[in-house]
This record gives C-alpha cells, structure tokens and sequence, in this order.
C-alpha cells in the first residue's frame, strides 16, 4: 500500500497526544494534520505552539519513525499568518479546498 490515513494517538515519557488525521506516505513523509473550527481565520499562539510542537515529538517518539514529519492545518477560513504559523506548518487547507462546486 502507498499510502496510509487514519487518527493517531500516542503517548511518549508519559504525555500523552492525539492527531485528528495521519497521512504516511511511502514517499517518506508523514503528513499530520490539526484540525481547528473558527469563525475567522484560526491563530496559533505560543501556548498552542509549544502543544503543536510536543505533539509532533511524541508522535516521532512513539511511532519511532524516520520519516519526514510535516505538520498541516486544516482549518475553516484559514491559518492566520504569525510567527508561529511560519515556523511549524507546513501546509494548510481550508474548507473551501474541501468543498467542491458540482454545479
């Protein structure tokens, strides 16, 4: 199988985490992705930052992967663009690249 989707939880030195969707592709890069509703665009802050990033950790950890880890958001109306957006996400998709127009 090329590809594999699914949730994920984990736990790793006792913290424990959880991932909405998991994408492992065979092409060495795990996509995990973050989903968040909001009626504006959706703001990382520090606090959510420093989850993000232990999320991530504990997922390497647990899953004792060599892949390629990239974080995506998948959000209502979009990632809000800050420092922390920069540093962490890899890729965002909103709820208009879901829906499809078949008028």
């Amino acid at each position: 199988m090329g590809t594999s989707v699914g949730s994920w939880r984990g736990k790793s030195k006792d913290i424990g985490a959880q991932r909405d969707m998991t994408i492992d592709k065979k092409d060495g890069v795990v996509n995990i992705c973050e989903m968040k509703f909001s009626i504006n665009e959706y703001a990382i802050t520090k606090d959510y930052a420093t989850k993000l990033r232990n999320k991530v950790g504990v997922y390497k950890a647990s899953a004792n992967t060599k892949s390629a880890v990239h974080l995506i958001m998948v959000t209502t109306y979009g990632l809000k663009k800050n420092a922390y957006s920069n540093a962490l996400v890899h890729n965002e998709i909103t709820m208009n690249d879901l829906l499809v127009d078949i008028t």
